[in-house]
C-alpha cells in the first residue's frame, strides 16, 4: 500500500499474506473492518493514521502479526477506529497511538525507545512486554486488565490524568507512574515493595 493520497474502505479487507503499508497518507473506513488473518503480516512503515468515517463501526482485527517499523514518529488508530489484537503486535520504532478502543488479548511487544499510547480505553487479557527505555501510557478512557493480563518488563507504565486503569486480577508491575485513577479488585505488586492492594486514587 503506497498511497500518496488518502484512500477509503467501504467493505471488509482481509489480509492472508503480507501487506506492507508505506503510504504517505491515511487509510479511512466507515462501516468496514480490516482483518489480518492468522499467520499473516501487516507492517506499517509510515507515520500516518487509520481514520474513521461516519457511517458505521471501523476496526482492525489482528489474528496474525501487526508491526510498526521504519517510521520514527506516530502511526495512529484514530477516534472511532478500534484495534483488537488477538495475536502479535510489535512496535519496533516510534509511537503507536490508539485513540479508539484497544483490546489486547494477545501480546504487545515494544522495542527500546518506543511508545504505545492508549487514549480511548479498552481491555486486556494479554501481555504488554515493555523493556527499559520504552513506554506504555494510558492517557484517556478506562482500561480494564482481566485475568491473564500482564505488565512485563522494566519499561515505564504511566496512567495519566484523565485515564483510569482497572486491574481486576493480581499482577506485578515494576515501574508505574500514576497521576490518573487506579481502581479494580486486583492486587498490584509494585517494584520491590511487594504485593499490596492500592485504593482508588485521583
Amino acid at each position: 500500500l503506497a498511497n500518496a493520497n488518502s484512500v477509503t474502505l467501504a467493505r471488509t479487507l482481509e489480509n492472508g499474506g503480507t501487506t506492507i503499508w508505506t503510504g504517505a497518507n491515511g487509510l479511512g473506513a466507515g462501516s468496514a473492518v480490516i482483518t489480518n488473518r492468522a499467520g499473516a503480516l501487516f507492517e506499517m512503515q509510515n507515520n500516518v493514521s487509520f481514520f474513521y468515517l461516519a457511517g458505521g463501526v471501523s476496526r482492525f482485527d489482528n489474528a496474525g502479526t501487526l508491526r510498526k517499523t521504519i517510521g520514527t514518529s506516530t502511526t495512529a488508530f484514530g477516534n472511532g477506529f478500534n484495534l483488537n489484537n488477538y495475536a502479535t503486535l510489535e512496535i519496533q520504532t516510534g509511537t503507536l497511538l490508539c485513540s479508539g478502543s484497544c483490546v489486547n488479548n494477545g501480546t504487545v511487544t515494544l522495542s527500546a525507545n518506543t511508545t504505545n499510547r492508549l487514549a480511548g480505553g479498552g481491555s486486556a487479557t494479554g501481555t504488554f512486554s515493555n523493556p527499559s527505555g520504552s513506554l506504555v501510557e494510558w492517557t484517556g478512557g478506562t482500561f480494564t486488565l482481566s485475568p491473564g493480563a500482564a505488565l512485563d518488563g522494566t519499561g515505564l507504565y504511566t496512567v495519566s490524568s484523565g485515564a483510569a486503569l482497572t486491574p481486576n486480577t493480581d499482577l506485578p508491575v515494576q515501574n508505574l507512574d500514576l497521576t490518573g485513577v487506579l481502581d479494580g479488585t486486583g492486587t498490584c505488586g509494585c517494584g520491590t515493595c511487594g504485593p499490596k492492594r492500592l485504593p482508588p486514587k485521583t
